[in-house]
C-alpha cells in the first residue's frame, strides 16, 4: 500500500522515502546537492550568512561554487579581513549577472557597489576579461568616501600572462597625485596608490598571471604582496580620487576612460588597509577559494 511518509521503503509512492525513490519529493541522499544552497546539510555544516545572501542574490546553484563561496567568507572571519572589506568581487557563476555582485553587500544598487559592466566583456566560470578597448565596469565607490589617507588596500586575481599595459582598476581626480592605478608583469611594474609617485616591485615579476594585492597602513609606505610574497616600499601618499574605482581600466577624472585591461580576472578587492600579515591571509583564503573552482594560477 501506499505510505504517505515510508521509512525503508523508497518506492514511487512515497512522499517522504528514506533512499532517493524516484518519486519521492525530499529523498535521503538528495540533501548533498541542497546542502550548500540551504541552511544546513545533513552533518549539520551551517553555510555562513553573509555567503548565503550572495549565493541567494546571484541565483548560483552549483554546489562547488557555493561551497567555494561559504569557506571564503568563512576564511575572511577567521582572519578578522571581513570587516576591513568594502568590496568582494568573487566572480562566479559565469555570468554577467552572477559576477557584477559585491560578496560583501550582495544588493542590486550603486550604493551596494555591484558592478556595472560596460563594453565588451566576456563571462565565464574562469572568471571576467575586458576586451581591452572599451570594457570597464563601474565599482561606484570613490576612494574617498571610503579610504582616509594611510588606510586603503586593494587587489585583484589575474589568470592570464600577456603583455598587457591596461590596469585591473584605476581613478584619478585632475591632480595627478591622487592615482590609483597600476601595470604589472612580463617584467615591468608600476604602481600607483593615491600618489603621483609609482613604485616598482622588487623582483620584477616575470608573469602577469597572478594575484596582487597593495595596501596602505600609513601615509609614507606601501605593502605589496605578489602570491603572498610581502615587502614593503617607501612611497609617500598624495590625496584621494573622489571619483569611483573602475574595473578594467582608469576613471580618468569622470570625464574620460583609459588604460585598458585585456587579462582574465577572477577575483578582485578594495578595502581598509592591510598589513604584511594580513596580506598573507587574503592572499592564502583567495588561492584555496580558486583552487577549490580549479581556476588557480
Amino acid at each position: 500500500m501506499a505510505n504517505s511518509n515510508g521509512w525503508g521503503d523508497g518506492s514511487a509512492n512515497n512522499t517522504i522515502g528514506w533512499g532517493q525513490g524516484a518519486n519521492n519529493a525530499i529523498g535521503w541522499g538528495k540533501s548533498h546537492s541542497l546542502s550548500y544552497a540551504g541552511l544546513t546539510d545533513i552533518v549539520g555544516i551551517t553555510t555562513d550568512t553573509n555567503a548565503q545572501e550572495f549565493i541567494t542574490a546571484t541565483g548560483i546553484t552549483d554546489t562547488t561554487q557555493q561551497r567555494a563561496i561559504d569557506v571564503l567568507v568563512k576564511g575572511l572571519k577567521t582572519d578578522l579581513l571581513w570587516t576591513k572589506m568594502f568590496a568582494i568581487y568573487p566572480f562566479v557563476g559565469g555570468t554577467a549577472t552572477t559576477c557584477k555582485f559585491n560578496l560583501k553587500n550582495p544588493v542590486d544598487t550603486d550604493l551596494g557597489h555591484r558592478l556595472n559592466f560596460v563594453g565588451g566583456w566576456t563571462f565565464s566560470n574562469n572568471g571576467v576579461q575586458g576586451n581591452g578597448t572599451t570594457a570597464y565596469a563601474n565599482t561606484f565607490l570613490a576612494p574617498s568616501t571610503h579610504f582616509t589617507l594611510g588606510n586603503s588596500s586593494i587587489s585583484h586575481y589575474s589568470r592570464t600572462n600577456s603583455v598587457d599595459t591596461g590596469t585591473p582598476y584605476g581613478t584619478k581626480t585632475g591632480a595627478a597625485n591622487s592615482q590609483l592605478n597600476l601595470s604589472f608583469g612580463l617584467g615591468m611594474s608600476n604602481i600607483f596608490h593615491n600618489t603621483n609617485s609609482a613604485f616598482t616591485l622588487s623582483p620584477v615579476p616575470l608573469t602577469s598571471a597572478t594575484n596582487l594585492i597593495h595596501s596602505r597602513t600609513n601615509s609614507t609606505q606601501t605593502i605589496a604582496a605578489l602570491n603572498g610574497a610581502a615587502a614593503t616600499y617607501t612611497n609617500s601618499e598624495g590625496q584621494l580620487s573622489n571619483h569611483p574605482i573602475f574595473l578594467g581600466a582608469r576613471n580618468s577624472n569622470n570625464v574620460s576612460i583609459d588604460l585598458y585591461y585585456s587579462r582574465q580576472m577572477a577575483f578582485a578587492h578594495i578595502g581598509t588597509g592591510l598589513t604584511s600579515a594580513e596580506c598573507i591571509l587574503l592572499y592564502n583564503r583567495i588561492q584555496t577559494f580558486q583552487t577549490t573552482l580549479g581556476r588557480q594560477v
